[in-house]
């Protein structure tokens, strides 16, 4: 048996014995090789398993492996797909955790230049069963910023840092007011329903108690007596506004005097003004602050002398002339004003200019009645107005020199535009309906003989029809706002136009004469319409609205005559007496009428509504 001292000693002999194999022929190298190969391999293995103890002298030495760098690692990772993904993972990971940590996500939100809004409103609790009061000029502290309320009692702002503010109101005379709400944006949050409660933190509120004296008034409509319960009033920088019952209660600041100036914003529905209150007052003592509603009445006087234009508030005050007389105007001078109440029409010879054939010729004139400027757009021996269709007034001229030159009209005021409707021998009755104006018209034949015709015209596109050739010129009346009934002559039937459908048909003739006088405009938001009717001997002013058609009487009196004009909810007529000529207006929400001014009665207003020749409704 061999020791491992002969093994190795055999070894030993081997590799001082000349390698033969290079004298080998060329096909044996490769055996050869691999067998010097696999006697080296063993041989390599048979000594790393013996004891360095035992056997030193033998060990073959190794070759050391080459030694890598940090720096060479971090090359290999950075070169490495998998060192990136499991990087990018790792600070994804670590960023959606760090998002969820409140500060950490409103100072990255800071840090992108991302800014939220923040809405505060700070007001006055309302005393006794008043609606809160708005309050400006607060002082408001958000996170050491400082802001001041407006009109409104409101500031809005639009670069707040997201996070927790803290608000803190001061105003003197009232008890300060704290608030802490937190700002936040989380896209995950808001798939789960959280961004209602980010938008309701966006709105603050802070209530300031005033400190001192209560104060209350009630505020009443001039003409129906009733409690106003729309409007604001300011107290210094206080807004309160009235409740149901029309009464405005407050707190005002201690002080040394025992009134507070309140000054009204009414919205154009009432006249504004500013009064004092006592502070202090008791309950029974609240005291009753009258408004006139809005709106101006205008009219024609001869107060200065000449017959002039006038305008006046619906009490009666701040009476002005707009138009001045010239001296030169004759009784059958007309006006009108339109249902907007921005402009007027007039008749009038104030020129004093006649024609080539010396008649004394009407002029007629727009007028602006807010900037007091007239334009002339049209003149003739005479004119009739009819009525109006929105700001389009209808009329004809009359027929003075006896030929067939007699034409009916229509000015669009603001835009000044004339339009020809019809020309004829003369014109009878003209009633004026959604955007339409059905009229009798003459027409004078070869013979001299003169007939009538009803006709219909549409106002926006001026286009005709006949409704009947051959028509008593007297049988003609209006059933109700959108129908109107005639009789033909030739088989004496009656027949109904409807405005709405644009149809005709047959109807029974009236068992009695129509007493009513409709007004083609209506009130401003088009809910009720104004006809008049003979009641009791008394011409009757009645309201009836659109929805249901119910009727309701305000006033009737013997005198009761034209112009009769909507203003807002009231409505102004004329009352001529052997007393008085005068403007009058009554609320339709009540209330007995009241005076306005006393007034010169022109031609479209001579006498009483006993002439309906003379009566004009417009």
């Amino acid at each position: 048996m061999q020791t491992d001292d002969s093994k190795n000693e055999r070894t030993k002999e081997k590799q001082l014995e000349p390698d033969k194999s290079q004298f080998d022929p060329p096909e044996n190298i490769n055996v050869e090789l691999n067998r010097i190969e696999a006697e080296t391999e063993e041989t390599h293995l048979e000594n790393h398993n013996e004891s360095d103890e035992h056997h030193p002298q033998f060990i073959t030495p190794q070759s050391a492996s080459p030694r890598v760098s940090f720096g060479d690692k971090v090359k290999r990772a950075l070169k490495s797909k998998k060192f990136w993904a499991i990087f990018i993972s790792l600070v994804l990971a670590t960023g959606i955790a760090l998002w969820f940590i409140d500060p950490v996500r409103w100072w990255a939100l800071t840090m992108m230049g991302q800014r939220t809004t923040l809405h505060i409103h700070a007001i006055a609790p309302g005393e006794a069963n008043q609606a809160d009061a708005e309050l400006k000029n607060v002082q408001v502290v958000v996170n050491n910023r400082q802001f001041l309320t407006d009109q409104n009692g409101k500031v809005t702002i639009t670069d707040q840092p997201y996070g927790k503010a803290e608000i803190k109101a001061t105003k003197q005379g009232y008890a300060d007011a704290t608030a802490t709400t937190t700002l936040d944006f989380n896209p995950f949050f808001t798939l789960l329903g959280s961004q209602e409660a980010d938008e309701a933190a966006q709105q603050v509120h802070l209530e300031l108690k005033a400190i001192g004296v209560a104060a209350s008034f009630k505020i009443i409509d001039f003409l129906s007596s009733q409690p106003i319960t729309t409007g604001q009033f300011n107290v210094g920088d206080l807004t309160v506004k009235p409740d149901e019952q029309g009464i405005v209660s407050f707190k005002a600041p201690a002080q040394d005097s025992n009134k507070v100036q309140v000054v009204s914003s009414m919205a154009d529905k009432y006249i504004n003004k500013t009064f004092e209150v006592t502070i202090g007052n008791k309950e029974d003592e609240v005291p009753n602050i009258v408004f006139v509603p809005a709106g101006k009445h205008y009219f024609m006087s001869k107060r200065d002398g000449a017959l002039g234009i006038y305008s006046s508030n619906l009490d009666g005050t701040d009476i002005q002339q707009l138009i001045p007389g010239t001296g030169k105007e004759s009784s059958t001078t007309a006006f009108t004003v339109s249902p907007s109440g921005k402009y007027g029409v007039l008749a009038s010879t104030r020129d004093g200019v006649r024609n080539d054939k010396n008649i004394l010729l009407h002029r007629i004139y727009v007028i602006d009645l807010e900037k007091k400027q007239m334009t002339r757009v049209d003149e003739a021996p005479s004119f009739e107005f009819a009525d109006w269709s929105g700001d389009t007034l209808v009329y004809n001229t009359l027929n003075t020199e006896g030929s067939p030159s007699a034409k009916l009209r229509t000015i669009e005021v603001s835009s000044k535009k004339l339009t020809d409707i019809a020309s004829s021998y003369g014109f009878g009755r003209k009633i004026i309906s959604l955007d339409q104006v059905v009229f009798t018209q003459f027409d004078q034949n070869d013979s001299g003989e003169v007939k009538a015709q009803v006709r219909r015209a549409d106002l926006k596109t001026s286009a005709v029809k006949d409704l009947h050739q051959n028509v008593s010129a007297y049988n003609i009346v209006q059933n109700d706002f959108d129908r109107v009934a005639f009789q033909t002559l030739t088989d004496q039937k009656w027949h109904e136009f409807n405005f709405n459908t644009s149809q005709l048909k047959d109807v029974a003739q009236p068992t009695e004469q129509n007493t009513q006088t409709f007004l083609s405009t209506a009130n401003n938001d088009n809910t009720k319409r104004l006809l008049i009717d003979r009641i009791d001997g008394k011409f009757t002013l009645i309201t009836k609205t659109t929805a249901d058609a119910a009727e309701k009487q305000l006033y009737g009196t013997g005198g009761l005559g034209g112009p009769v004009r909507w203003i807002g909810d009231v409505i102004v007529f004329r009352v001529i007496t052997d007393r008085e000529t005068a403007d009058y207006a009554i609320s339709t929400k009540g209330g007995e009428p009241k005076k306005i001014a006393d007034v010169t009665a022109t031609a479209s207003t001579q006498g009483t509504a006993n002439d309906p020749n003379l009566f004009r409704y417009y």
